[in-house]
């Protein structure tokens, strides 16, 4: 019996021996690892302060980030400096949640040098959005102290500078031929124009200025607000009518007629990468379009059997007709659209708990798609939230 109870204590002992040893050799790994992900991520807070500010960080509120080439290879340099400093880090002392860590932030900025090869900084507009609904940024920030409204200011003040590197940008992209399709960029100049008005007050940049906090005195709100008009005035307007004079008499033309990523240059390697990226896979275009192929003859076949439970006399192509321009599927009223769907994340917000383990503490919500974009832009997308929660 004491053989027995010496050989379990000695074995306790060796057991907490080689945790303490474990502990002590892993930890300088996880240390060093942690300390890699606050300096990358306090440079990319440098480098993308609108981004920075939207998370809640006001360190650059004053600050765009900078789209020239020696800040694009300032940040090539820095990418790899990082991965250097990972690669230097022992992955095989690190706990099962750290390697998982390590080997994501990895994957993350080998994606982000693999990117850099396709110049889509060239193409620094779309329909969807860019520098042209630049106002949005202001209705996305946290704006509360009389510091965060004179931020907002000094940005503006600075948007003539960013409208040369974006111009820069576009003419390069002119000359290498990493242009976008011409019949998706016919719908930016209207999107320009919205930002060229004959009154401050009307510019959509105005917007914040029009909601100043109450307890303000009101010397404090008119100081603010004509600081507004006046930088509108000065800076913003003439920006954009210098951007609706090249796109329209330059860039817009020598867009392209093709609408495929293979017409852009090294398109074929940059439509695999593409797929790579948003698959997560290794696949190739030719395996996820037999995927698609695949599915569109389930879905189609799913389709018929609705229509023969509905008993629609017709064609499947009469049946999307039917289900696109019947007046029965749409409300007359876009306020009461908005609350069927309030009404509907509320019965999808207790079924949420059985399909997903961890959810985020910030709660979601549904605004409606700002009038000067929706025309152009998809019929519903995500917001990221602020990382401070306000």
């Amino acid at each position: 019996m004491y053989w027995v109870c010496l050989a379990l204590t000695t074995g306790l002992m060796l057991a907490s021996f080689e945790a303490l040893t474990d502990v002590v050799v892993r930890d300088p790994a996880v240390a060093q690892l942690n300390l890699l992900f606050d300096d990358a991520w306090d440079q990319d807070m440098r480098e993308s302060p609108v981004r920075a500010s939207m998370l809640g960080d006001r360190r650059f509120n004053r600050e765009w980030s900078d789209s020239g080439e020696a800040a694009r290879e300032r940040r090539r340099v820095a990418y790899n400096k990082v991965l250097n400093r990972l690669s230097a880090i022992d992955q095989e002392v690190l706990p099962a949640e750290e390697l998982v860590n390590y080997q994501l932030f990895g994957d993350t900025y080998r994606d982000r040098l693999e990117a850099m090869e396709y110049r889509t900084d060239l193409i620094p507009i779309s329909q969807r959005g860019g520098i042209q609904t630049l106002d949005e940024t202001g209705n996305r920030l946290r704006m509360e102290s009389v510091q965060d409204y004179e931020d907002w200011l000094a940005r503006l003040a600075k948007i003539d500078a960013l409208m040369n590197q974006t111009i820069e940008r576009m003419q390069e992209g002119v000359r290498r031929r990493m242009v976008p399709p011409k019949i998706t960029m016919s719908r930016v100049p209207g999107q320009i124009e919205k930002q060229i008005v004959a009154t401050p007050d009307q510019s959509l940049f105005y917007k914040p200025f029009q909601r100043l906090p109450s307890n303000w005195s009101e010397d404090e709100r008119e100081r603010i607000r004509s600081e507004a008009k006046s930088v509108i005035v000065q800076v913003v307007v003439p920006a954009y009518r210098r951007l609706y004079d090249y796109f329209t008499e330059v860039y817009l033309p020598a867009c392209a007629d093709e609408i495929g990523a293979s017409s852009l240059p090294n398109g074929k390697a940059f439509y695999e990468y593409l797929v790579r990226r948003f698959t997560t896979t290794t696949m190739t275009p030719d395996e996820v379009h037999e995927i698609g192929l695949a599915e569109v003859a389930r879905i189609r076949a799913e389709m018929k059997q609705v229509m023969e439970e509905v008993k629609f006399a017709g064609t499947l192509t009469e049946f999307f007709t039917f289900l696109r321009e019947d007046s029965q599927f749409y409300f007359d009223d876009p306020m009461e659209l908005l609350r069927e769907y309030q009404a509907v994340s509320k019965q999808i917000d207790p079924k949420i708990v059985k399909l997903v383990t961890k959810l985020p503490r910030m709660p979601y919500g549904i605004k409606v798609i700002p009038d000067a974009v929706a025309p152009d832009t998809t019929t519903a997308y995500y917001s990221r939230p602020a990382a401070d929660g306000s």
